[in-house]
């Protein structure tokens, strides 16, 4: 009994040993676990949803249609999959099958490959003719020896840096000009580049186990520039040293000098090329790295003989025209450079330069308009008498008056004084200046007696009651006779009554 509950006990720790044991293995405890899987039995149309690729899978599994239901064990036999030319779209489902090691899935219509990135065990990836250019997935596949992506839109191959399995790589037609990402991968023995746009090869200098090498017909598209009759750009073609390779043809006439091409042309082209071609040897195997360089042109307007005139207009800020508008003689072309120059005009000042007093021409006419302001004058009156002194304050009128405003002034009345003359410049127009009228007036003969005798009369009405007549003294003149008459009747006095001695 004792025996039984021992191997009984046994059993059971066993059994709970088993379960942990599986379970921190399948944890993520520093093993990441790259496939997916099912948890029961499906139909393989359900788990690959590209009826081109069910049909593949079918074949794979042996099974007979694409209803049959599999498990996750079936999906773990299949090690290689052969999808050639089936027009499959989709790789969805191509994750739960995490022993496969070779997929060959050329001509189809593939532009996501990102769950191939999963299948850690892959080997051989075949992907020639499919519309990808994204492979930045394969760089978690450390196991890949063989990858086939020709006649692809691939540019960047950087996710293959660290790829150090990697044996053979055959990218030729797509549109690659970077290399340095395989500077380091020396288990290469197959390097297939040609018909892409490198210009540069120094990088895959290391590679010393190529024994197949193709790097031909090189297409190099530079940034496209305006034309110009002189053309001069930089040779970057350089072989695996480093060394530039000096260009074999140029276009149009070019020369290459101190690692430059000049084109001197004479009429619009399209574009202007050189080539270049070199015998090169990477590890054992020898090869041409040749190809063409292209310098796009930018077609520049000026040069199509059609011209284009500068026009410049003078108005005020309610648009109307203060001067006659200016049409420049000189026939401009596109890209032509202009400068226009305001006017000066007589009463109004620039409110601000145009934007477009300078520059460049298009495709048409250019107007530069000047907008100006009225400048503000000031009307004042002055009083003053014959000696420049004031004699009243002056008068500065409120309004701001600009050119060619009518004006009018009035005289004052001043108690004592009369107005020699109307100023000419009493009324008229301005002109480009403040205008000031001067009044001058004379101080009247008799303003100063008759204010000391009655400063409330009226001299105009007063003067002819008590001026005298003609010859006529007034009374101090009687007063005086009247002393005189006096004084002599007292002289007669005296003498009469002057007692005898």
């Amino acid at each position: 009994m004792n025996k039984n509950k021992s191997l009984y006990l046994k059993s059971i720790l066993t059994a709970m040993l088993f379960i942990i044991a599986t379970t921190w293995i399948g944890s993520n405890h520093g093993i990441k676990v790259q496939a997916a899987s099912i948890n029961h039995p499906t139909s393989i149309k359900q788990i690959f949803p590209d009826t081109a690729l069910a049909e593949v899978m079918k074949n794979a599994l042996g099974k007979a249609d694409v209803q049959d239901v599999v498990t996750q064990s079936d999906l773990d036999q299949v090690t290689s999959i052969i999808g050639t030319s089936e027009g499959i779209q989709s790789l969805q489902g191509i994750e739960y099958l995490p022993n496969l090691t070779q997929v060959y899935l050329e001509d189809n219509n593939l532009s996501d490959i990102s769950l191939l990135g999963g299948l850690v065990n892959l080997t051989d990836v075949y992907l020639d003719a499919n519309p990808l250019s994204d492979i930045s997935s394969l760089a978690k596949l450390k196991n890949l020896t063989n990858l086939y992506v020709s006649d692809c839109q691939v540019k960047d191959i950087s996710a293959l840096v660290s790829l150090s399995k990697l044996e053979s790589l055959t990218a030729d037609n797509n549109q690659i000009s970077d290399v340095r990402a395989l500077k380091g991968l020396t288990n290469l023995t197959t390097l297939v580049l040609y018909n892409n746009q490198i210009e540069d090869i120094s990088a895959l200098g290391n590679l010393r186990n190529i024994v197949q090498l193709e790097l031909e017909n090189q297409v190099g598209i530079n940034n496209a520039i305006n034309y110009q009759s002189q053309i001069t750009i930089v040779n970057k073609v350089k072989d695996v040293t480093g060394a530039l390779i000096i260009p074999s043809t140029i276009s149009h006439n070019g020369v290459y000098q101190n690692q430059n091409i000049t084109w001197s042309l004479n009429h619009y082209s399209k574009d202007v090329t050189y080539t270049f071609q070199k015998q090169v040897k990477i590890g054992v195997s020898t090869a041409t790295f040749s190809g063409t360089i292209h310098q796009p042109l930018k077609a520049v307007p000026s040069y199509n003989g059609i011209t284009y005139q500068l026009i410049t207009t003078y108005k005020d800020e309610k648009g109307k025209e203060l001067s006659t508008s200016k049409v420049g003689s000189k026939k401009y072309q596109a890209n032509d450079v202009y400068s226009a120059s305001p006017k000066n005009i007589p009463g109004y000042s620039l409110v601000a330069f145009p934007s477009n007093q300078a520059g460049k021409f298009g495709q048409s006419n250019i107007i530069v308009n000047y907008i100006y302001k009225a400048n503000n004058y000031q009307l004042t009156s002055t009083f003053k008498d014959e000696k420049g002194k004031e004699i009243s304050a002056s008068v500065i009128d409120n309004r701001k008056y600009n050119i060619n405003d009518m004006y009018s002034t009035k005289k004052v009345t001043i108690p004592g004084y009369s107005l020699i003359a109307i100023p000419r410049n009493q009324n008229g127009f301005f002109g480009t200046n403040n205008i000031t009228v001067n009044y001058v007036y004379k101080k009247d003969s008799f303003s100063e007696k008759y204010s000391k005798e009655d400063k409330n009369m009226s001299p105009k009405v007063k003067l002819k009651k008590i001026l005298p007549k003609t010859g006529d003294n007034g009374d101090s003149l009687n007063v005086m006779v009247g002393l005189l008459l006096i004084l002599s009747t007292i002289c007669i006095n005296k003498v009469c009554h002057k007692p005898s001695k």
